[in-house]
């Protein structure tokens, strides 16, 4: 991961993080929402944005979102994308589109 300094660093001992006190030093930190475990009731608390370790990072989504934040899931936009393109592919006979390009 490429660090970017103010969004993604490593933990330094000058940290006032609590997890920063000697076994997460020189890990990967980073600054995001930190998740749905820093609250006691997702409904109703604002986990808010700070420093926390990368591989605590978790996407954000409301609570009603009903897919899991994970990738094991289809993505909608690559399902009607990759549609498209078979859709551009038997129209035009070349899955690079090129009839495409060449009439506009």
């Amino acid at each position: 991961m490429q660090l970017v300094p103010g969004l993604i660093e490593t933990v330094q001992s000058k940290d006032t993080l609590s997890w920063a006190r000697g076994k997460d030093l020189g890990k990967v930190k980073i600054l995001a929402w930190k998740g749905p475990n820093y609250i006691p009731n997702p409904e109703t608390t604002d986990a808010g944005v700070d420093w926390i370790l990368a591989e605590e990072w978790w996407p954000y989504q409301r609570p009603t979102f009903v897919s899991p934040p994970f990738a094991g899931l289809i993505s909608g936009h690559s399902t009607f994308s990759r549609t498209g393109a078979e859709v551009l592919t038997m129209l035009t006979g070349d899955p690079t589109f090129r009839e495409v390009w060449v009439n506009l």
